[in-house]
């Protein structure tokens, strides 16, 4: 964002004015500190306002150039700093994790355990062991699989039978 310096339209209007007020006097005088000279000053003074704004600008745009810079420099090292981290660590340590790299996508993060089967636990856990095979020969019955599948699924029906 490039902040435009500024002209001055009131600047442009007064010295039109002027020059036509001296055409009508050099030495116009209307009383109550009205008057060329006092006229002149004034514009002269504004001049050097907006002048001095327009510095006061440009050193900020160039602050601001100088801001962007630091910033690119300072990510640049920040990403610096990861990849040495990268390097040091690996990337799935939890130090890459800490310095805010990313695991690789697709491999499990470390995370808690799903919570086992909702049946209840007896006291003898040998006398009631729980079998998965019907609920999985049930699943197999509902699967629509192909002609060429069907002699597998035979043979897995074998196999927990």
């Amino acid at each position: 964002m490039v902040v435009k310096t500024r002209g001055s339209t009131a600047i442009d209007k007064a010295q039109r004015r002027m020059a036509s007020l001296k055409s009508i006097d050099e030495a116009l005088d209307l009383g109550y500190d009205l008057n060329l000279e006092n006229y002149t000053q004034l514009i002269e003074a504004t001049r050097q306002q907006v002048e001095q704004y327009n510095v006061l600008l440009s050193h900020l745009e160039d602050a601001r150039h100088s801001v962007l810079a630091m910033e690119e420099q300072l990510s640049t090292f920040s990403e610096r700093m990861l990849a040495g981290i990268l390097v040091k660590y690996g990337r799935d340590s939890k130090e890459y994790s800490k310095a805010g790299g990313a695991t690789r996508r697709g491999k499990p993060t470390q995370t808690a355990l799903p919570p086992i089967a909702s049946s209840p636990i007896s006291p003898d856990p040998i006398a009631q062991q729980p079998t998965i095979a019907p609920t999985v020969a049930d699943d197999l019955a509902e699967l629509p699989l192909s002609n060429h599948a069907i002699p597998a699924r035979k043979a897995l029906k074998a196999m927990l039978n």
